[in-house]
């Protein structure tokens, strides 16, 4: 008898922060009867282990897929199966699924799929911040590809631009995941962070402040921009956990330059 081959399933790495997943994933909703009758818990679990008995260690599961039951079933399989080797996605935003009803918690979480003529491709974007999705974590953070505040500066003065405001939305600004960058020599970058939920302040606008400097050097090189040292480039902190809003502001060391 001829012996059963095994099949090699690709692994792939997601997003930025590289996550190494089969290239293959298996998806859990049918499980619990979302497209057909439901399977019993036995069968459901050992599906899953047959899947991951192939190669398969990228499984999916949300709470919507059927009021818990699906969660469940999933954690009694991944109890008998090496827990090291698995990788589990979820679902982001979404509550409760309605005919004609959008499928997210709230409108703010809402994604969609845009495409203008300035991307190669349709990427995925916040729907009403219209800022392009990078990468959702199961901790509850959205990293978005932000703009930039750019401005080319030809004598004395300074300048300010208001940033997205995230005031009325869900989202707060992390100040453990991001930083505040000012890249170009003889300046000074600073940001004025509004916290305006009532939740996180009793002062319904209470403002914060940080800021950078930076000097020249003749090369007019950034050496590192993921670590600016104050030449051509500087950086720091969010200047707190709980910010809605920012104004930029960008302003000359010395006019004279």
């Amino acid at each position: 008898m001829a012996e059963e081959q095994s099949v090699q399933i690709p692994r792939v790495k997601l997003g930025s922060q590289g996550l190494e997943v089969s290239k293959l994933g298996f998806g859990c909703m049918g499980l619990t009867g979302i497209y057909n009758d439901p399977v019993p818990e036995e069968v459901g679990i050992s599906i899953i282990k047959h899947a991951f008995s192939k190669g398969i260690t990228f499984f999916d599961t949300a709470d919507v897929y059927g009021a818990n039951a699906n969660e469940v079933l999933v954690g009694k399989a991944l109890k008998q199966l090496p827990r090291e080797k698995i990788q589990l996605a979820t679902k982001f935003g979404i509550f409760k699924m309605e005919a004609g009803a959008g499928c997210y918690l709230d409108p703010w979480l809402e994604v969609v799929c845009n495409y203008n003529d300035s991307w190669a491709s349709p990427k995925l974007v916040l729907k009403k911040l219209h800022l392009e999705v990078l990468n959702i974590s199961l901790g509850g953070t959205v990293r978005v590809n932000y703009p930039t505040f750019v401005k080319c500066v030809e004598g004395p003065g300074s300048w300010s631009k208001l940033n997205i405001e995230l005031g009325s939305s869900p989202f707060t600004y992390s100040v453990s995941k991001n930083k505040f960058i000012g890249i170009g020599c003889n300046n000074f970058a600073s940001m004025v962070g509004v916290i305006s939920n009532p939740f996180f302040s009793p002062d319904p606008n209470e403002f914060v402040m940080d800021g950078c400097m930076s000097i020249c050097d003749p090369s007019g090189e950034v050496i590192n921009a993921s670590s600016c040292n104050g030449i051509n480039c500087c950086q720091t902190t969010i200047p707190s956990v709980h910010i809605n809003a920012f104004i930029t502001n960008m302003s000359l060391v010395n006019d004279n330059i």
